[in-house]
């Protein structure tokens, strides 16, 4: 009963239980009843670990289904009561309750099909308790509180219970039902089978009840239900192609929220087509996707229209979609014995008339290919390998690029051998008539992605499927430019990794070391990837490739870049791994045949000497007189050392961790007198790193003293730190503020109970708490308390004698720059009024600086603490840590900040610490704590609306920031209520008339409102969520346009930019410095038809003809820039009505 939660623990268990109990399988039975039959009393709510024992022993034991088969009307009782329970709001927010009722529902109905069918299906043994169940699924259906994920799985339940029919035709009867259910509202009964549910009067639908009921039914439903042919139709129709597929239709035109569950339902339906074909060709006596059959073009059509959807996983969805939809068409032709197949020619035509730029023409080409054959294929489309060509330059368009060289290669291949042309030389000769001018000049190209993305992905490719290509290849790059030595490394590389061991002789080795030097990091870093890459990482450096490293590492520190640093490091780090794991193969006397012992002891010496030259070189490169870049890839250096040779264990790490028998080759090196890593000079080494005037070097530094050094600090060392971290958070500069903080930091985490009594910690009685963390948390405290204290009497004798370290930096140092500031006002006799006054001194930039960071300190703390201490996974029994009045006192602390702070860097960082405050409150199971976001929400939109007497907007940068941070915490998996409220809100205030005469010192409302959207549109954490207001928003950009307001318009334009680059994203480059993706005209116009409607209207406004002669409109620039981003489509102008038409006369309004 323990193991219920996990399926092969109780797989396994149950199989130990059923082994034991050879000749006592009553007394095992009888014990299975007993614990089954205590679950729950009659009437009682199930918990959730009684549902999974339900479940677990309903899917995975035979006594389990044969106990549950006896005691059916009982269990079915709780499973009602149970799900009512759920229904009437009991369990809190986001808990799986529900989820798991309907699941043990699906069980029952899938385990015991032939104990359910008399329930549902005979007049004489209908159930009323299941028909009480039923009527609570079909409620869970329509649920629009309950998370998606229960939603659909009910769907799949009711689809188990079809198929309980004991004939066809009664299962499919029952899915009509559901189907025609929204217009029985109000009739009073829905029958399913022999059951009888009342139907309510009003069904408050939202859409997803459709895509529940079709997506359950392609899931699980029988083949002979869906096939079978439906009663009272003129035609011979059936589920499948004349109710399922019109829903899956109607669902991706509708549902632009589930645009995932919908292709999926796409994907699911052409599965099941293609499953059950030869019935419906039994049921129908002809073709189903005949060229002139509407459901063929409306496939299609479906298809075409969405396969540039940008939403995640779709792509695949629709991959497989046009794989089936081809298939089947290929099915039905042979079948039919068709020899005219028109489908293939008309989509590759397609395929061809759109635009290289579009990734999504990509697939179906791919599809094609092998019933039209390559030579068919290419003879059509001569532009394909230009095409190709293009797109490796792309990294997005990369794989497509790559996966239609390798079904056209694959295609040619099979096709040569048919032809009796079969030898492997021949084969790459055939081969290299095609391709091998577009690999040389790929390979050869100036473009560094062109020729890493053409090497990654068809280079090594190329020579697994043809081994004799490599001579062709090798040929084409004999010359000694920068070009061609990269193209030749590239080629060793790719031949290394298909061939294992690649042996060099006297001219390659030459070559290679002009690699190593030549001036040009890709050439560099290519000749490193050749030395430090194998194929097994067991596969030991050679004498060769360690002096090459040798000479090379010293002279590549101090590179600029970054990214060559990171290469750097990942190449070494794969170098290490050979090392390592090659040494450990040798030790354990698994080493390669061919390598004796003499051999294997040397090359366990130069493993172990390497690692040791490498680790001093790093400690060596890590002194003072260092400058950055040496530092910085020393330390990476040193990170890929201690991640690769020690045996430090990583919790955090599913992957990468050291192998159990490092210890064994940690003993034979520091036999040796090598690998000491953690020796002190080492650690001072790294110490000094923490006082470095860069963050990227001191956090790299503090965490390898953390995850890799020993627990502790020498108490000395320790002392030493702590004095030197007081000294620092005291200071009024940042950088050594911020590394004050590192500092205490690092001390925390590598101090025991023995080094924090010798601390000079202020408060002795957090002394006496167990928890390090929690004896430094009050430390601090007790200091920014004392601090407060003085400071609310005087604020420079506090900042002068009692400094508020790095939460709030001392003002010690600035005591003579704040008196002068305040000597400066009296002599001006006034004071500025809006605070305007510049100061150029150093002094006053000291104390805008220190103020500044404490309050961006401030919000990221109370956001942190909140998102901690809200946790759900504290202790319930602890209570809550944050009470109500606190919570919203820190409210009121970030709403002082957001409204009257004007420094971007404050807000920005409080920003960040209140959506997490939000977050945590929000998904809190206390309504009290939910309500606090939404009462910030409601108090902002009515602040927005309200008259002010000040300019907002000057007086708070943050202003529309509250409003992001406040629906950001929404979790993304529901409906964001809180967001679509916001918008619907600021909405109506931007679209309300403006006055007659407005102060134009003061912001309107209206004007706050575009703002605020503007916000939300730009918002990185509501991704796609903010595109279901897309249509209004955009409208009301365009109308602002034509606003006689300045402000209105400027707030007009900014909101059309930030909608334009969410609906477009942002524009990939490309080498020509065009946009080398984008959507389509047709494409846009599908996932947003409610938009294109707007467009087109206000372009049929501007080109209508005026009596008074032609006039501006304000709007057009903007829609024809829109309009201008999008690529052109395969299809003529007339396909769009009467957009193309207006587009031509917009055009020649603006032209004239």
């Amino acid at each position: 009963m323990e193991a219920t939660s996990s399926s092969s623990s109780f797989q396994k268990l149950e199989q130990m239980v059923t082994q034991l109990a050879v000749g006592k399988e009553g007394l095992l039975a009888q014990e299975v009843n007993t614990l089954l039959a205590g679950l729950a009393l009659q009437g009682e709510v199930l918990s959730p670990g009684d549902l999974q024992s339900v479940s677990m022993f309903l899917e995975e034991s035979s006594l389990g289904r044969q106990h549950w088969r006896q005691n059916l009307t009982s269990l079915l009782q709780r499973l009602a009561t149970t799900l009512r329970w759920v229904l009437q709001g009991q369990p809190t927010p986001g808990s799986t309750w529900g989820y798991l009722v309907i699941k043990a529902c699906l069980q029952v109905f899938q385990a015991l099909p032939k104990d359910m069918a008399p329930l549902v299906w005979s007049t004489t043994g209908k159930s009323e308790t299941l028909q009480s169940l039923l009527g609570l699924l079909l409620e869970v259906v329509w649920e629009k509180t309950l998370n998606k994920d229960t939603r659909l799985l009910a769907g799949t339940a009711l689809s188990m219970l079809v198929n309980t029919a004991p004939q066809p035709q009664y299962g499919a009867s029952a899915v009509l039902t559901l189907f025609q259910l929204p217009s029985q509202a109000g009739t009073g009964e829905l029958k399913f089978g022999e059951l009888v549910v009342e139907v309510p009067p009003v069904l408050e639908s939202d859409g997803l009840e459709k895509l529940v009921l079709t997506r359950g039914l392609l899931t699980c439903c029988k083949m002979d239900i869906l096939s079978c042919q439906l009663e009272g139709f003129p035609h011979k129709a059936c589920l499948l192609l004349d109710m399922v597929f019109p829903a899956v239709c109607a669902l991706i035109r509708e549902q632009k929220n589930c645009h995932y569950y919908c292709f999926q339902a796409c994907a699911l339906w052409l599965q099941r087509l293609r499953e059950g074909l030869a019935a419906l060709w039994h049921l129908t006596g002809t073709h189903i996707l005949a060229q002139d059959t509407k459901l063929l073009q409306e496939v299609s059509q479906l298809l075409w229209n969405n396969a540039e959807t940008p939403v995640e996983g779709v792509s695949e969805f629709i991959h497989s979609s046009f794989r089936l939809l081809l298939e089947i068409y290929h099915l039905e032709c042979q079948h039919f014995q068709d020899q005219e197949r028109p489908l293939y020619q008309q989509m590759l035509q397609r395929v061809v008339s759109m635009p290289w730029q579009i990734k999504a023409r990509y697939v179906p080409l791919c599809t094609i290919v092998p019933y039209m054959g390559s030579q068919q294929v290419l003879d059509a489309y001569p532009d394909l390998p230009q095409h190709l060509l293009s797109c490796l330059s792309t990294n997005h368009l990369c794989p497509a690029a790559a996966e239609v060289y390798k079904v056209l290669v694959q295609q040619q291949c099979s096709e040569w051998q048919g032809g009796q042309q079969g030898t492997e030389v021949a084969l790459a000769e055939q081969w290299a008539q095609r391709w091998l001018p577009l690999l040389s000049q790929a390979l050869c190209s100036p473009l560094p992605i062109l020729q890493s993305n053409t090497a990654n992905h068809l280079l090594t490719w190329t020579l697994r499927q043809l081994p004799a290509t490599q001579a062709l290849l090798a040929a084409q790059f004999g010359g000694q430019d920068t070009m061609s030595l990269r193209a030749w490394v590239s080629l060793l590389k790719a031949q290394k990794s298909v061939a294992g061991a690649l042996p060099l002789g006297d001219e390659a080795l030459e070559r290679l070391s002009r690699c190593l030097g030549t001036h040009e990091e890709g050439v560099r870093l290519a000749a490193l990837g050749l030395l430090c890459c194998s194929p097994n990482t067991n596969q030991p450096l050679s004498g060769t490739e360690m002096q090459l490293l040798q000479e090379f590492l010293p002279l590549n520190l101090n590179c600029d870049s970054s990214s060559f640093r990171q290469l750097l490091q990942a190449a070494v780090r794969k170098a290490l791994v050979r090392l390592r794991d090659s040494s450990l193969a040798q030790l354990r006397g698994k080493a390669p045949r061919h390598s004796g012992l003499a051999g294997g002891a040397e090359q366990l010496t130069l493993a172990v000497g390497f690692v040791e030259w490498l680790l001093q070189l790093s400690i060596a490169s890590l002194s003072p007189g260092s400058n950055y870049q040496r530092k910085k890839t020393a330390l990476l250096l040193l990170a890929a050392v201690l991640e690769t040779c020690t045996d430090t264990w990583s919790p955090d790490r599913k992957k990468g961790q050291p192998p159990r028998t490092m210890a064994t080759l940690l003993s034979y090196a520091r036999q040796s007198g090598c690998w000491d890593f953690f020796s002190q000079p080492n650690l001072l080494a790294l110490l000094s790193c923490l006082q470095d005037s860069t963050n990227e070097i001191r956090d790299l530094a503090s965490e390898l003293l953390v995850r890799y050094f020993p627990a502790t600090f020498p108490e000395p060392i320790a002392l030493a730190l702590f004095q030197l971290a007081q000294d620092s958070l005291g200071s009024p500069r940042v950088q050594e503020a911020e590394a004050g903080a590192v500092l205490i930091k690092t001390i925390l985490q590598k101090s025991d109970s023995g080094t924090m009594k010798s601390l000079s910690l202020e408060a002795e009685a957090a002394l006496t708490v167990p928890s390090r963390g929690l004896c430094f948390a009050q430390h601090l405290l007790h200091v920014l308390q004392a601090q407060y204290k003085v400071a609310c009497q005087d604020l420079l004798r506090a900042a002068a004698t009692t400094p508020m370290h790095a939460a709030a930096p001392s003002f010690a140092e600035m005591g003579n720059a704040i008196g002068s500031l305040i000597m400066l006002g009296k002599g001006q006799g006034r004071e500025e009024e809006e605070g305007d006054s510049v100061l150029l001194s150093e002094e006053h930039n000291l104390i805008l600086t220190c103020c500044w960071v404490s309050v961006k300190e401030i919000g990221l703390l109370l956001g942190g603490l909140a998102e901690l201490l809200l946790s759900p996974s504290m202790s319930a029994e602890l209570g809550p840590l944050l009470p109500l009045p606190t919570l919203q006192m820190a409210t009121r602390v970030f709403q002082e900040i957001l409204l009257r702070c004007r420094h971007w860097g404050a807000v920005e960082g409080c920003s960040m610490g209140f959506t997490k405050f939000c977050a945590a409150l929000l998904n809190h199971p206390d309504p009290e704590l939910q309500a606090i976001p939404r009462a910030v929400l409601e108090q902002g939109l009515e602040a927005l609306s309200g008259p002010r007497s000040s300019s907002i907007t000057r007086r708070a940068a943050g202003f529309p920031m509250l409003f992001l941070c406040i629906v950001s915490g929404e979790a993304p998996v529901q409906a964001r209520p809180l967001l679509t409220h916001c918008i619907q809100t600021l909405l109506t205030l931007a679209t309300t008339a403006l006055p007659q005469d407005w102060d134009q010192t003061l912001d309107l409302p209206q004007v706050c409102a575009l703002h605020v959207l503007q916000t939300l549109v730009r918002g990185a954490g509501l991704g796609r969520a903010v595109l279901c207001h897309a249509t209004p928003m955009m409208a009301l950009a365009l109308q602002g346009l034509g606003s006689p307001c300045w402000a209105m318009r400027n707030a007009a334009i900014q909101l059309f930019s930030a909608l334009t680059s969410r609906l477009l994203g942002q524009p990939w480059s490309h080498r020509d410095g065009c946009p080398s993706e984008g959507l389509s005209l047709h494409a846009f116009l599908g996932q947003h038809p409610k938009l294109g409607a707007v467009l087109l209207g206000e372009l049929k406004v501007a080109t209508a003809p005026t009596s008074g002669g032609p006039r501006l409109h304000p709007a057009l620039h903007a829609i024809l820039t829109l309009l201008a981003q999008l690529q052109p489509g395969a299809d003529s102008p007339s396909r769009y009505g009467g957009s193309g038409d207006a587009c031509a006369s917009a055009k020649g309004s603006c032209s004239g």
